[in-house]
């Protein structure tokens, strides 16, 4: 394996020996935080979108914590707006996540992970620290990229692994993935020249997508020793689930077999309301789906399919955007992916109607008067479409 390391001229004099020794000095700076908080700006990218596919803000509690060896930081975070409204926290043993759809908290103890890493986005410092290290130990195939303007230093790192670099306190190879189109992994970092440290970060997997956090109003090692109690925080009227396990709200879904489909209204590519009660009068298999899940897309070329198998005057297949994406998104989506079949832009009351919690994708099979004969969660390539051919054709009969 080979570095490249290239260093930028513009203002910053010297040798890349120099920019090395620039990048050990934030680490170490990096290394002295202990606690911080700060307001984190995330968006996140679709491959080819000129908006931004998500947009979120939080207040965030991030905290050295040395008890945990797996991504060794513990953080708390609480909507922008309302700073006693817990969002998401993890403290080094397991994660709990606000569920408002279904009003439950999810308690992620780790243990029925399928790889040897804790699959949570570690807190920005953490991040950006390992992301640094990185970027001076590797060995790996990398191109590093150091430029200075009159307030910043950026960062640029280009790991071609052949395979999905991510860092979870350490960097970890995933495996070979189907659906990942390119796995040139690229990270950018911008660090404040006043305070020495990195204040933005994007990460892109080219061809896929991409994710920028900006932190802002920071305030470092001000905050006590990490000693909360994840359970405390959840508000009264929400329920414990353990994620993996199944419980009341999972079968909800399924209550709906039998039952008149909770009608719905959304937006086609021409930006032209659709709603469920105009499509009345022909067999239809109704897929939630989410841009942005890899699940999802696997399952697009069975469904380009699925819409040439049966008679059109007699079957019809709708796909919805549950996640909510702007319309402009979900176009460059459905040309991205070759989408042949009618594919709508919908949004979070579907999600509510239909009792998924946002889980995707979902299959519902209507029969001709609106009635969900069949429902179907998740897809697996085979398995999954063997169910739906079937209850389709067992439904045209």
């Amino acid at each position: 394996m080979k570095t490249l390391i290239i260093l930028a001229m513009c203002l910053l004099a010297g040798s890349s020996l120099q920019a090395q020794e620039y990048l050990r000095e934030v680490l170490s700076k990096l290394e002295s935080v202990k606690s911080a908080t700060y307001d984190l700006y995330s968006e996140g990218w679709m491959a080819g979108d000129t908006l931004p596919s998500s947009v979120s803000k939080v207040f965030v509690e991030e905290y050295r914590n040395p008890q945990d060896t797996t991504i060794g930081s513990s953080f708390l975070e609480w909507d922008s707006e309302d700073q006693t409204r817990f969002e998401l926290g993890y403290d080094g043993t397991v994660s709990v996540y606000m569920n408002r759809y279904q009003k439950v908290a999810e308690v992620n103890d780790f243990s029925n992970q399928f790889l040897p890493v804790r699959l949570i986005q570690p807190p920005f410092f953490n991040y950006v620290t390992s992301i640094i290290r990185y970027t001076l130990e590797t060995k790996d195939n990398v191109i590093r990229e150091v430029k200075e303007t009159e307030k910043e230093y950026y960062l640029k790192l280009t790991i071609d692994e052949g395979v999905e670099v991510e860092f979870f306190g350490k960097p970890f190879h995933f495996p070979e993935m189907s659906f990942m189109a390119d796995p040139i992994m690229v990270f950018e970092i911008w660090i404040d020249k006043e305070t020495g440290l990195p204040y933005k970060y994007k990460r892109e997997l080219c061809g896929s997508n991409s994710g920028i956090d900006e932190c802002s109003n920071v305030k470092l090692n001000t905050l006590p020793d990490k000693n909360f109690d994840l359970y405390a925080l959840v508000p009264e009227g929400y329920e414990l689930v353990r994620m993996g396990e199944k419980n009341k709200y999972d079968e909800e879904p399924f209550k709906l077999a039998d039952k008149p489909a909770p009608d719905w209204t959304a937006v086609n590519m021409q930006g032209d309301s659709v709603s469920l009660s105009s499509l009345k009068g022909k067999v239809m298999l109704l897929n939630l789906t989410g841009i942005g899940c890899g699940v999802c897309q696997l399952a697009i070329p069975f469904l380009n399919e699925l819409d040439k198998r049966f008679d059109k005057d007699k079957f019809q297949l709708v796909a919805i955007d549950s996640w909510g994406k702007p319309l402009a998104n979900v176009r460059n989506y459905i040309s991205r992916h070759q989408i042949g079949y009618t594919f709508l832009s919908g949004n979070e009351q579907v999600v509510i109607d239909y009792k998924t919690g946002g889980f995707v994708p979902f299959f519902f099979l209507l029969d001709e008067n609106l009635v969900i004969r069949k429902v179907i969660k998740g897809y697996a390539k085979g398995t999954t479409e063997k169910k739906i051919i079937d209850a389709i054709e067992e439904l045209l009969k």
